[in-house]
């Protein structure tokens, strides 16, 4: 059997369950924002410092060698604006090393679907050898129709290597 209480004699007042409600909020917004400074990258560790650079030529440059020139400038440009990393100019002021070895391209075979298409179907390929104190690597970026795209996704994964 049931036994009804008069609205003032409840087990539990409405006004202490409000004020737990609200105790346990102020908790949460307190354990998230401890969470997120402890996530928070610590100001006294300075980002690694990062030298990107292709392999000069000897001589007159072939289209090859220009092309990995002209990557390294792509992927310096996409590095330039992360905040994880600091970009110098000179290979002796640098903790990571990042040689451009190579691009190439790949045709992506077209839809099924007919019709004409804006852009070039093909993927670019940049490579890099990484070498950051006592480890080293081979990456790659991958981007679509333009070297750009493949400089960014570089940039992206060369970030994730040498921060982990």
């Amino acid at each position: 059997m049931r036994v009804l209480l008069h609205p003032h004699e409840y087990a539990v007042r409405p006004e202490r369950f409000t004020l737990v409600r609200r105790a346990a909020l102020v908790l949460a917004i307190c354990a998230t924002a401890a969470g997120w400074l402890e996530a928070r990258p610590r100001s006294d560790k300075t980002p690694p410092r990062v030298y990107v650079f292709a392999a000069e030529p000897r001589g007159a440059a072939t289209e090859e060698e220009q092309g990995r020139l002209d990557s390294a400038a792509d992927l310096r440009e996409a590095l330039r604006k992360n905040r994880k990393i600091v970009l110098v100019t000179d290979a002796s002021e640098a903790q990571v090393r990042v040689e451009v070895v190579g691009r190439e391209e790949r045709e992506i075979p077209g839809g099924g679907f007919g019709g004409s298409t804006l852009t070039k179907p093909i993927q670019t390929i940049v490579r890099m050898h990484v070498t950051f104190g006592q480890r080293d690597g081979e990456l790659k970026g991958v981007g679509q129709a333009t070297w750009g795209r493949a400089a960014k996704d570089a940039a992206e994964r060369l970030v994730k290597w040498i921060t982990r």
